[in-house]
């Protein structure tokens, strides 16, 4: 089977995986805020352009045995046709790949394929997944999806709203503020779930962050050993408001140090949902649309 290099294009990141066999491993993860100017009748910046279309060539280019494709999401799904047409010749032209948004609806297929079977426990659990310009909820129990529920709300709505959110010394706006906001935004699911898996990087986020992870007894698997309760993961998200600066996250994460921009915020969404939902034990997950697109395209 060939090699193929598979890109996550949202409204903020692009994270780019290389697939060889089933075996697939993150080789890039650059921030770049699309959504920042961006406009459904122009699309995104020109400065937003330049810098996607030159990573994407550079890829290809590293990796002429690969086969590549895009799964693109979120704010490229607010583009009208016209400039849609036109953001996707100039994508091939400049990079020689095609351009793919793919639906909402497929999205959270992905999602959901990322962690099914994860947890085969009797009780109902919670998929959250938060991007930079919309949420996505999933109720589940055992396999079986229960209520989906797809927001315009994201790390770039809160930082848009919140303009001094960060603050390099401490947060020039209240958590308590920011979740009073995210609750505004929320709809009302009809069922509870006591446990959440918080997916996109999470994990790897709160270990070196220093949030207080434990193991837990869920269910056994090396990619999603630890959980962590929501009072403690409340506790740390106060700190990382008040007590940590910016300059201080932008170091833990030295490959893509702007990334740690959306901590803030990214960790306050997940709180009010967690609150919201009576979620009490969260499992952070590395998982994303792309595990789920490797497991429900490629693995037979």
């Amino acid at each position: 089977m060939k090699g193929k290099i598979l890109i996550d294009i949202g409204s903020s990141t692009v994270k780019v995986y290389k697939m060889d066999g089933f075996s697939l491993s993150i080789i890039l993860s650059k921030s770049i805020p699309f959504k920042k100017d961006f406009d459904p009748k122009t699309g995104i910046s020109k400065e937003s352009k330049i810098q996607l279309f030159g990573l994407i060539e550079k890829v290809r280019l590293d990796n002429k045995n690969f086969t590549i494709k895009i799964f693109a999401t979120a704010i490229f799904r607010k583009m009208n046709q016209k400039t849609y047409a036109k953001f996707a010749e100039d994508f091939f032209v400049k990079t020689k790949v095609k351009f793919r948004v793919i639906s909402q609806k497929l999205e959270n297929e992905y999602l959901k394929e990322a962690l099914i079977g994860k947890y085969d426990g009797k009780e109902i659990y919670l998929l959250i997944n938060i991007g930079g310009g919309s949420t996505e909820l999933i109720a589940m129990k055992g396999r079986r999806v229960l209520e989906t529920k797809n927001m315009d709300i994201g790390v770039g709505t809160v930082l848009s709203q919140f303009i001094t959110i960060n603050n390099n010394r401490r947060s020039g706006v209240s958590k308590k503020r920011v979740k009073q906001f995210v609750n505004s935004h929320l709809p009302e699911l009809k069922y509870k779930a006591r446990l959440g898996f918080y997916s996109g990087g999470e994990l790897t986020y709160m270990k070196i962050a220093g949030y207080h992870l434990r193991k837990h007894n869920y269910f056994k698997d090396d990619k999603h050993v630890f959980s962590i309760r929501l009072k403690d993961f409340s506790k740390r998200n106060g700190e990382i408001f008040e007590k940590v600066t910016i300059k201080q996250l932008e170091k833990l994460m030295p490959q893509n140090p702007t990334w740690m921009h959306g901590a803030r915020a990214c960790s306050a969404i997940a709180e009010t949902i967690c609150e919201k939902y009576g979620v009490l034990e969260i499992i952070p997950s590395d998982a994303n649309l792309i595990d789920g697109v490797v497991r429900r395209d490629f693995i037979k």
